[in-house]
């Protein structure tokens, strides 16, 4: 009696055991019957000793065959050995094999229920994938059709338009293009939007599925470039919600890029479309902003080149920490105000200065380098370098503003500050200007740049659009500051000169 197995066999094993655990709508399995762990298939030793028994002149038991390592099936999975709970090392890999085993044993009807489940759709996405990519997809798709909800009509578009079907007859895809690329032209409404839907939700998922591909292989914070510019159609579905409900007046440009969008324009559907995003997948911190001219370069398109001087819109897909993900939609929608008040709140959250309601000196120069580059990062590409703690800066130093690792601070300059040097410097006819000279007056230049003086006069009011000067925001962070200060006194022990240096140092620290 032989204890090892050919791959043939243990690959018909497994396959059973995945389209079992697919059914049963979960991950885990334990060969202990008596486990009393929930969501966990506990009928998977009776499963491996049924199709063990099957094969001639062998007799591994069950335990022997997940756990014994010669055989090569143990890598395939995780455990957690205190438990005795088993998985499949990854879900994509028990999507796969139960594919395999409904072509192999003809159970397509298993699919075609789960096409017609709204519930049970998401848990089988993917092994519809995996199981049209092996045969023919006609009936499925045909189910499909008769049960035309948006994600449902998104998988068989990605499955026909993204050409991974093995095979469609030639009627069903022609009902098919009907229901979806004409529905784009379509008078009714319900129509066009069903359609419309389709379209936007497949570039989505191609999104979501790069993004995903690019976190797998880099510990780095990775972006999902759109291979192709938004459409006619799917920016009318952001106008429909956000404005009246209409089809398109051109219902021939449906499938064409949109052109002549503004630039804030764009940046309000970005925003519209995280909001969506983040409510259908449960990722708080998902978010879209335009492709800018470096994306274009480092990651071109063929669209790039006929409409990327046409205003048109190309997405980016990009994640933040959840923390931030609020920052981003108010920024994103143009709510400077409420941007201006998020950005406040949190820097005093990541500090843990809440209760004190202000950052001193000390909170600046510890605050984060993560943190901060990933709020200014947000405030630059939102208002298109217009706005941010980095545009602050570089409007600082070019009025004379000196931070941390700056001319100012080399030796000769130090030197100069040492009483009996300057002592001597003064007696030989040399004027050493106070540190807080130069403060002073490039404070006041810098306010004077970004409106927060005008004519001499100190604003009390704020513009929150972006007519306001460049580096104009944000502000609401140095307004703590004015709370408890004489915007006039610049020498006390927190200078709204000495504020702005710090933020401006602990960027250059932080290479921001």
């Amino acid at each position: 009696m032989s204890t090892s197995l050919s791959a043939d066999q243990k690959q018909v094993v497994l396959k059973s055991l995945a389209l079992e655990l697919m059914q049963q709508n979960t991950q885990a399995f334990t060969l202990d019957e008596t486990s009393t762990h929930e969501k966990t298939f506990k009928e998977a030793k009776s499963l491996i000793k049924e199709k063990l028994d099957r094969f001639p002149n062998q007799r591994l038991s069950a335990e022997e065959f997940i756990k014994k390592d010669d055989l090569g099936v143990r890598e395939l999975l995780s455990e957690r050995e205190q438990e005795g709970i088993y998985e499949f090392a990854h879900k994509t890999f028990q999507e796969y094999l139960a594919a395999v085993e409904i072509e192999k044993t003809k159970q397509e009807n298993i699919l075609q229920e789960a096409l017609a489940d709204d519930k049970k759709f998401a848990w089988w996405r993917e092994t519809i994938r995996f199981y049209v990519a092996q045969t023919d997809a006609t009936n499925l798709i045909k189910v499909a059709l008769n049960h035309a909800t948006i994600p449902v009509l998104t998988l068989v578009y990605q499955c026909w338009q993204g050409k991974e079907a093995q095979q469609i007859d030639p009627a069903v895809q022609h009902q098919l293009k009907a229901k979806l690329e004409h529905g784009l032209e379509s008078d009714k409404l319900d129509e066009f939007t069903l359609a419309a839907e389709v379209k936007l939700a497949y570039r989505l998922s191609q999104l979501n599925h790069d993004l995903q591909t690019l976190d797998s292989y880099s510990e780095q914070e990775s972006q999902a470039y759109d291979r192709s510019y938004i459409t006619f159609a799917e920016y009318q579905l952001f106008l429909n919600e956000t404005s009246s409900p209409s089809i398109l007046a051109n219902k021939k440009r449906a499938s064409q890029p949109v052109i002549n969008i503004s630039f804030w324009d764009a940046n309000r559907f970005c925003a519209w479309l995280s909001l969506r995003s983040r409510k259908e997948l449960g990722e708080p911190g998902i978010c879209y902003r335009q492709a800018t001219q470096i994306d274009r370069q480092q990651h071109p398109c063929e669209e790039d080149k006929e409409y990327a001087d046409k205003e048109g819109i190309r997405l980016v897909r990009f994640q933040v920490p959840t923390l931030y993900g609020q920052l981003a939609y108010y920024l994103a929608a143009g709510m400077w105000k409420e941007a201006d008040e998020e950005t406040d709140r949190l820097m005093l959250q990541v500090a843990g200065r809440e209760k004190q309601g202000y950052l001193g000196l000390d909170d600046i120069r510890q605050f984060p380098c993560k943190d901060l580059r990933t709020i200014d990062q947000l405030w630059v590409q939102y208002s298109n370098g217009h706005f941010g703690f980095s545009v602050q800066k570089e409007i600082y130093l070019s009025v004379g503003g000196i931070l941390e690792g700056s001319q100012a601070n080399s030796p000769f300059s130090k030197l100069l500050f040492l009483p009996p040097v300057r002592w001597i410097y003064a007696r030989f006819g040399g004027r050493v200007r106070d540190r807080y000279d130069e403060m002073h007056e490039a404070y006041i230049r810098f306010c004077d740049r970004v409106g927060w003086r005008v004519d001499n006069e100190w604003k009390g009011n704020l513009i929150y659009n972006t007519s306001a000067s460049k580096g104009h925001l944000p502000l609401r962070f140095f307004k703590h500051m004015w709370s408890i200060l004489d915007p006039h006194e610049l020498r006390g022990r927190y200078g709204l000169g000495e504020i702005i240096e710090e933020i401006g140092s602990r960027l250059v620290n932080c290479n921001i």
